[in-house]
């Protein structure tokens, strides 16, 4: 998502604010030369003060709380999408990890040279003080890098026309011990499986229900690209591998030394802070070749929050664009109470003349408040249930008619407006009765 500044957004905005602006600020002065001197006589003699210019000032506070609802109600939404996104349970433990890519092939290794360097790698970062295990996989956690392979099991009939894929993950011993996946049958690959070995494999829970109809997979063989005859020996718990938003893909994970890539992430668990040690493990890398290209050195909650970045954004803008249109609407509250409060100075004089209570005055104001929020709320809750909808493909584990962000957004409207009324309310309870009825 590009969030650069961009000079046209920025002259639009200009543009529109003072259109906006002018509009606005020539409506009362239009209003003002058109009106006639009875009715004018008899608004200011009116003790309610409720009717001419007033009632469109109601309209337009009415309007900002409607749109406060729908930012606020947006803002909480993308919020808690954030929060769920952040809560998934990707299928391994994310905590204390350090990734590193490694690019040997960009040197013109051949096949041979890369299986010693990882080999190395792996052994002396092993070996640091700090570093719990280390390990190697094709795939990059979180991000892109998968690559996708025709698949075919042994002893099934694919219909004609259906392909058979899936995503082919290279790792080295260990690797699912450094990351935590839980293995939940068969064994994990050992060092004994190398290029001259029979072919092995481990699968996802999710190749299992969909090739193998969810039947035992150890003992079968499936066949990846040309290569024929590679034996399933474990299954391992589902994950989320490029986006936590995806569907579980079907992933084969094989020895990287039977399916050895020239462009490895390494992956390492450390005892603390894995900042701790990056300093080392680079030392350690750059001492088995110091010409190796070492990309993307970060953690993977780091990785994490950068995949949910879009999220994140759009999170902050939203909460934000909600905070300032609840400060304009407590403004606006104020600003039409403070002037109907002043509008009805006499009519407040007589009120405490014929003994009316400080209570009952404060009470009479903040109705007017709640009076208009309410209105504005009941226009803006139907408004938001249709408008959540345009947006509900950005959402994650909520609907957008989601009764907390709704419910949430209205009462955070309630409590502001209450707070904006409260001084003309105290403003109106302290006038004093003499100088009120005397008041022009």
């Amino acid at each position: 998502m590009n969030v650069d500044p961009d000079f046209r957004v920025l002259a639009f905005t200009v543009i529109v604010s003072l259109v906006a602006g002018i509009l606005f600020g020539l409506a009362p002065a239009l209003q003002l030369t058109r009106s006639a001197v009875a009715p004018a006589l008899k608004a200011q003699a009116s003790l309610s003060g409720l009717r001419g210019p007033l009632t469109f000032r109601k309209i337009l506070t009415v309007a900002q709380v409607a749109l406060s609802l729908l930012l606020l109600e947006g803002a909480g939404l993308f919020v808690r999408t954030l929060g769920n996104l952040k809560a998934v349970d990707i299928g391994y433990d994310r905590e204390n990890i350090l990734l590193l890519e490694l690019a040997p092939l960009l040197n013109g290794y051949s096949d041979d040279q890369n299986s010693r360097f990882f080999e190395h790698v792996i052994e002396r970062v092993n070996q640091l003080p700090g570093v719990r295990s280390a390990s190697l996989g094709s795939m990059m956690l979180l991000g892109p890098g998968l690559t996708r392979q025709s698949i075919h099991v042994d002893g099934d009939n694919t219909p004609p026309g259906e392909e058979r894929a899936g995503w082919i993950n290279s790792v080295s011993p260990k690797y699912f011990e450094t990351l935590r996946i839980p293995l939940l049958r068969g064994r994990s690959f050992t060092a004994g499986d190398t290029k001259s070995a029979p072919k092995v494999a481990i699968v996802n829970q999710a190749f299992v229900r969909r090739y193998l109809g969810g039947e035992n997979a150890l003992g079968r063989h499936i066949g990846i690209g040309d290569t024929n005859g590679i034996a399933i020996v474990a299954v391992v718990r589902d994950g989320k591998y490029q986006d936590v938003r995806e569907k579980t893909p079907e992933l084969v994970y094989l020895p990287f030394e039977q399916h050895l890539e020239g462009w490895m992430n390494l992956c390492v668990r450390t005892v603390g802070d894995p900042a701790k040690v990056t300093s080392a493990i680079r030392r350690e890398v750059q001492s088995v070749d110091a010409n190796v290209p070492i990309y993307n050195v970060r953690t993977l909650e780091a990785q994490l929050d950068e995949s949910l970045s879009q999220e994140r954004l759009v999170a902050t803008l939203s909460s934000w664009f909600g905070a300032f249109a609840l400060l304009l609407a407590a403004i606006g509250l104020y600003g039409v109470l403070a002037y109907n409060v002043t509008r009805r100075t006499n009519e407040i004089g007589l009120r405490m003349a014929l003994g009316a209570e400080r209570g009952g005055l404060i009470w009479m104001v903040l109705r007017e408040a709640l009076l208009l929020v309410g209105v504005g709320v009941a226009i803006g809750v139907p408004l938001a249930l249709v408008l959540a909808r345009s947006v509900s493909s950005l959402l994650y584990g909520l609907k957008p008619t989601d009764s907390l962000a709704i419910s949430g957004a209205a009462v955070i409207l309630f409590v502001v407006a209450a707070i904006a009324s409260y001084l003309p309310a105290r403003r109106a309870s302290r006038v004093d009765p003499m100088v009120a009825l005397r008041y022009e």
